[in-house]
């Protein structure tokens, strides 16, 4: 038999990885991806720091959990691929025009709370802040 896999991102690889994985060589896939490279959106790209040399930084892929994400976790351990546990935060900066704006963002304490210090004045800062505990609430619920 054989398949056309469209997409070289991660659903087309895992896609055709399974494909080829589960036929016992009676599969024939073809890989269709339109960039030059494979992996979508993640990617390693190499960066020259000067000092220490080459850095390799991860691109594209956010975060994953055991919780929202349990058969890629699977995936990936059958795999072998080491993983790692990271902190996960969420920021927000808002400069309108002619407004000033503002910033916030959900790390640790209020330090990140109160990334921009003048906020603490602004009654648009706290009406972001309600909204934000309403949309949770409203989610949950």
């Amino acid at each position: 038999m054989r398949v056309a896999v469209v997409g070289g991102g991660v659903s087309g690889l895992t896609a055709a990885h399974e494909l080829l994985a589960t036929s016992g060589g009676g599969v024939h896939v073809t890989l269709y991806e339109q960039e030059e490279s494979l992996g979508g959106r993640s990617r390693t790209v190499a960066v020259d720091d000067g000092a220490a040399g080459c850095v390799k930084l991860d691109l594209g892929f956010m975060g994953f959990s055991q919780v929202t994400y349990p058969h890629m976790v699977e995936w990936l351990e059958g795999l072998g691929v080491e993983m790692e546990r990271s902190d996960m935060s969420f920021s927000v900066s808002k400069q309108p025009d002619g407004s000033g704006g503002y910033e916030w963002g959900n790390g640790y304490g209020i330090s990140s709370l109160l990334a921009q210090k003048a906020n603490i004045l602004k009654t648009s800062f706290w009406r972001m802040l309600r909204e934000i505990f309403k949309f949770k609430n409203d989610a949950l619920t």
